[in-house]
């Protein structure tokens, strides 16, 4: 059988995250991955299907494609919708069809007549009873069109740990995953490069903890999948309810990915993850989560208030580090904005660039913040860097533009 046109959705600003991982991910042998706008173009069986959805950190859902071509008259749309091979992922009367379509440049603009032709196409498979929800998603161009079918069901950010948050707008879990790829982790799954995997992760404004959580999951070379299968294993995937889906095959891609699982950290390192959070809540639903991430042994949680506690860390042996007797650590957060900031963001980020260069001198420092977020230029003001902060990503999260600004170290 030929390989099946695969594309893995990524947020604007994701893709190039996203192909780093087709081209690193462990057993993954992904073919002709092609960064476009929106996503990644790649080749593959049904075990590069299952390896994709269990492995990518930064991909939202991955489509199989169905077919293209170039219709301008709904009718005729329908036709060749019909004409195309659904039986690998459709049986009749058995699936509640959702249909997601958008349209640019072309003369069938109205998404609500897209979505009654595919509907229309499909009736054969239709039953608006079933428990079995199939996503169809049609895109027209210049008339020309691509069908796709999601292979993902729920999105992937959906890990499934996550059941309660600790702020109003909590960060994906996608985006949690990129922060720290794009900024430390790149070396995780490539031995040629000379990024070195920190010795320890801080967030002291940690919430629900998902940048501890999702770094840890990273460091135990953890597919994220695996969370998501443990929490929901009969509903953690739409390609699960396909009639071609190959449960043994599938078996034989959750076996490997536990194989290179790693339960806990190096033997003597204890925790290598910390998040700090001033309200205790927020520290308890913390720690649920990463008991429900399986990474509890990876992560510690504290209730602390940095601007009176600060942010010392024992046995994390900061004097081996500064010395360069290992590895450095990196302080990775999202620090609170909006309806999530309470108090006097000055003094706040005063006193934190005052203990980062107390205790993490030689760290990595990165930040997830709105573009005019004034904590960036208070670090800045109180001298904590040399180097000016660099503009790692771009992306949305909860429909507010965010970006990862980074230093090479806190000196």
């Amino acid at each position: 059988m030929r390989p099946r046109e695969l594309f893995a959705v990524a947020a604007p600003g994701l893709e190039a995250l996203t192909l780093r991982e087709l081209q690193t991910t462990p057993f993954g042998n992904f073919s002709l991955p092609k960064a476009l706008a929106g996503g990644i173009d790649f080749r593959g069986h049904d075990q590069a299907i299952y390896r994709a959805n269990l492995w990518l950190r930064t991909s939202s859902r991955v489509l199989v494609r169905v077919g293209h071509g170039k219709s301008t008259h709904k009718k005729e749309l329908v036709q060749k919708l019909r004409r195309m091979d659904w039986t690998p992922f459709l049986q009749p009367r058995d699936t509640k069809l959702i249909v997601r379509a958008s349209s640019k440049k072309s003369k069938l603009i109205n998404t609500a007549l897209l979505e009654e032709a595919v509907k229309s196409a499909l009736d054969r498979y239709s039953n608006e009873r079933s428990a079995n929800e199939q996503e169809i998603v049609i895109s027209f161009k210049h008339d020309q069109f691509t069908v796709s079918i999601n292979s993902s069901g729920d999105n992937l950010h959906k890990r499934w740990y996550r059941q309660q948050v600790a702020t109003p707008m909590p960060l994906r879990e996608t985006l949690a995953a990129g922060a720290h790829l794009s900024s430390w982790a790149a070396a995780e799954s490539n031995p040629d490069s000379d990024v070195k995997l920190p010795s320890a992760i801080v967030d002291p404004f940690c919430g629900s903890g998902t940048l501890p959580i999702e770094a840890a999951l990273i460091l135990a070379t953890c597919a994220p999948g695996l969370v998501r299968l443990q929490q929901h294993p009969n509903r953690a995937y739409a390609f699960a309810d396909w009639p071609s889906f190959d449960g043994q095959r599938f078996a034989q891609v959750i076996e490997e990915a536990m194989s290179v699982r790693k339960d806990r950290p190096p033997q003597g390192s204890g925790p290598i993850a910390f998040g700090f959070d001033r309200e205790r809540a927020a520290v308890e639903i913390a720690e649920k989560c990463a008991a429900r991430a399986g990474v509890q042994d990876w992560c510690a949680f504290e209730q602390r208030d940095i601007t009176v506690e600060g942010l010392a860390l024992p046995g994390l042996q900061l004097d081996s580090m500064k010395a360069g007797l290992c590895s450095r650590g990196a302080i990775v957060t999202n620090p609170p904005y909006g309806p999530r900031f309470k108090g006097p963001i000055q003094s706040i980020f005063t006193a934190l660039g005052s203990q980062l260069k107390e205790h993490c001198k030689g760290w990595q420092l990165a930040l997830i913040a709105p573009a005019d977020f004034p904590g960036i230029r208070t670090l800045g003001q109180s001298g904590l860097s040399h180097h000016h902060a660099k503009q790692m990503l771009e992306v949305t999260n909860g429909g507010r533009r965010m970006k990862v600004f980074a230093t090479p170290e806190v000196v």
